[in-house]
């Protein structure tokens, strides 16, 4: 992965993005549905590998201890169906993450407040100090898809753990920023200066104790998030118990 160097014609095209004012705490949601397409392309992709095992004789699988056939001639004739399962596995993951991760209104998100950042997702609930988050910047890298290798950017912010910072918070443009921008690089740079500005305001607000509005690009999801600045998005605060009322009874009298 390397850094990416921002062009001038992506600067300038800044000016060009409209904002909506919205009051931290807010959450901010992937801007795109599933994509079926990919969905469907990965189910038919693992059902025709299914169906060439099912082809495959029972006599294939089997391993007879007593032959002299070498172990590894057997691990060889093996590998293809290693392969084939784990190209399973993959499509299982994407098919899955496109159908969860991406569901409306789902448990994949970001919650900004002014005592952190809280990264959802359906299997993870991770919460940070801005203190502890350096300044956000894009990052690229090359991946594989299905027409061939693909730029993918990442915006990215180094965390810092003991005075070191020895882990990383990474957001995919395309799972927030998608089309946010006239291409990719726009999308990501857009995504990462609107997260860099809630982070230096929130540290200015720190000093004045003010309440911190966000300027929001027009394209990114953001839902209000109220009475949710200490409590981490998802996870609703257990309600307060409520004091018991004391009845005074009076003394009953029974007259004959």
């Amino acid at each position: 992965m390397s850094q990416y160097q921002p062009s001038d014609s992506n600067h300038g095209s800044f000016n060009e993005v409209s904002f909506f004012d919205r009051r931290l705490p807010i959450i901010l949601r992937p801007n795109r549905g599933p994509n079926l397409v990919n969905v469907l392309v990965f189910i038919g992709v693992m059902g025709f590998i299914l169906y060439q095992l099912l082809l495959m004789p029972r006599s294939f699988f089997a391993f007879d201890m007593v032959s002299t056939r070498p172990v590894t001639a057997w691990f060889s004739s093996l590998l293809p169906v290693l392969i084939y399962l784990a190209v399973i596995g993959t499509c299982i993951f994407t098919v899955w993450r496109e159908l969860v991760y991406f569901r409306p209104r789902g448990s994949y998100y970001l919650q900004l407040s002014k005592s952190g950042l809280v990264v959802s997702t359906p299997i993870t609930l991770k919460r940070f100090e801005w203190e502890s988050v350096e300044r956000f910047r894009v990052e690229q890298k090359r991946e594989q898809g299905k027409g061939g290798s693909r730029m993918v950017y990442i915006v990215q912010a180094n965390l810092r753990d003991g005075g070191t910072f020895n882990s990383a918070l990474k957001l995919r443009q395309l799972d927030f920023a998608k089309d946010l921008g006239h291409d990719k690089e726009n999308s990501a740079e857009i995504l990462c200066a609107f997260l860099n500005e809630v982070r230096d305001r929130v540290r200015e607000a720190e000093r004045f104790r003010d309440d911190v509005v966000a300027s929001v690009p027009y394209g990114l999801v953001v839902d209000e998030a109220s009475d949710m600045a200490e409590q981490p998005a998802g996870r609703p605060a257990k309600p307060k118990a409520k004091a018991a009322k004391t009845v005074e009874r009076k003394p009953t009298i029974i007259r004959d």
